[in-house]
């Protein structure tokens, strides 16, 4: 109902790569100015959605490195004892119990402890998975089918969330790691990059998705652990305001960077970054040879009804290896998608001197997906990873503006930066 955007980033220093700042900036009429930015360098930064439901945007981080990667001293001693029973009731108190010397030494109260072993809240039922350990629809997967992981990379990506009612200039604190079901670890999120969603159609109406990958996208140091089985993108959801969630079924190996959309009758639309010929199950995946893949889940995130390759069935659209922009409004010119992304002809001039990220283009689809027609060329020069949003029309409630925020390539690109450097560009379409 109204017109507020938030754009979140790392902003690097003079002549380096690193990023000391996190910013967040504001736009109060879709996009078209900017207020000043939001300095939350001393806070940590991830994935955030709007939860209209409970007014409040929902950002999903990893915990923090106080008292070690697994967030404060008595979550830690939690974790290094009693991880194999966490959410499990008795079990896991009988650990705690058993264990209570480390428990009282890290500063462990009660109520700590009580929610370390408290079950996970009551959920709608969730289809029962395939039966069997081998995954359905090709190599499709369920967590509980990948070589469980490392206690390392258990610890690393253990999530929490922080929200926000003050849009974004004033945050909570992330004190404990959020319950997370038919994951590998009761904490486990993976990692993503663009905005999570809630959903507005159908019967999962009012639910929380978001588009991860299942590996993080990063390496844990001193894990040896492959991490092959792991590169797959998945929904993660939550159908109580991000108090919990829910891992979705997993796409095939070499899923990795991914979006999703809504469409016109609540289905989700994902579309990913193919990372090479991954093997999965000691084949390779039936990803190999590809550069994009979408998907189409009917029950909110929980499954893929549909899942295909956009060069079997549009190969002349070129598209960059790299994080793309997916959105829609359902209510919205039918239920348009739009997807914007960078991807030069090879050969071409301009590609010859930006790359591939470059050549910033803008798709859409009335077919849920399934087939996509060209728009516009947003920006011609150097153009990398993306996020965009439909906006109100601040002019006219009828209307609709696709915002796009992408990083813009520096001109002259610096060849030892990867991609050349960037900086942000915002791009606005009328729709």
């Amino acid at each position: 109902t109204n017109t507020t955007v938030l754009i979140a980033m790392c902003k690097r220093g003079a002549g380096s790569r690193a990023a000391p700042f996190v910013k967040l900036v504001q736009s109060r009429d879709s996009g078209r100015t900017w207020g000043p930015e939001i300095d939350i360098t001393k806070q940590t930064l991830g994935q955030f959605a709007w939860s209209g439901a409970s007014s409040k945007i929902v950002m999903l981080v990893g915990m923090p490195d106080a008292g070690g990667a697994c967030g404060s001293p008595c979550h830690c001693a939690m974790l290094k004892h009693c991880n194999q029973t966490a959410g499990k009731g008795a079990a896991c108190v009988a650990c705690e119990k058993a264990n209570a010397k480390a428990m009282e030494n890290a500063g462990c109260s009660g109520s700590k402890l009580s929610r370390f072993c408290a079950p996970p809240p009551q959920q709608e039922a969730l289809q029962a998975e395939p039966a069997g350990g081998t995954p359905s629809h090709g190599d499709l997967a369920w967590p509980h089918e990948l070589p469980p992981p490392s206690a390392a990379r258990l610890e690393k990506l253990q999530g929490a969330v922080i929200t926000s009612t003050d849009e974004g200039r004033t945050w909570t604190q992330p004190t404990q790691p959020i319950q997370v079901n038919g994951s590998v670890g009761p904490h486990y999120i993976g990692g993503g990059i663009n905005h999570g969603l809630e959903l507005q159609r159908g019967k999962h109406a009012g639910r929380l998705v978001f588009a991860r990958r299942f590996d993080g996208g990063i390496r844990v140091p001193g894990d040896p652990q492959d991490l092959t089985p792991y590169m797959r993108s998945f929904i993660l959801f939550s159908d109580d305001h991000g108090a919990s969630f829910n891992v979705g079924q997993l796409l095939p190996a070499s899923w990795t960077e991914c979006e999703v959309a809504e469409l016109q009758n609540g289905s989700l639309l994902m579309t990913s970054r193919i990372e090479g010929c991954v093997a999965a199950y000691g084949r390779n995946t039936t990803s190999c040879g590809h550069e994009r893949g979408f998907a189409r889940s009917d029950d909110g995130g929980y499954s893929w009804a549909e899942v295909w390759w956009l060069s079997d069935r549009q190969p002349d659209i070129p598209v960059a290896v790299a994080d793309h922009a997916l959105c829609s409004d359902p209510s919205f010119n039918q239920g348009t998608v739009y997807w914007s992304h960078p991807g030069n002809v090879p050969g071409s001039p301009s590609a010859t001197y930006w790359g591939s990220r470059s050549n910033y283009t803008l798709h859409r689809s009335q077919t849920g997906g399934a087939s996509w027609e060209f728009v516009t060329q947003v920006y011609a020069d150097g153009a990398g990873y993306s996020d965009a949003i439909v906006l109100p029309d601040p002019d006219d409630p009828n209307a609709r503006v696709l915002a796009m925020a992408f990083q813009k390539t520096f001109h002259p690109p610096n060849h030892g930066i990867e991609g050349g450097g960037y900086d942000i560009g915002i791009a606005l379409l009328p729709l």
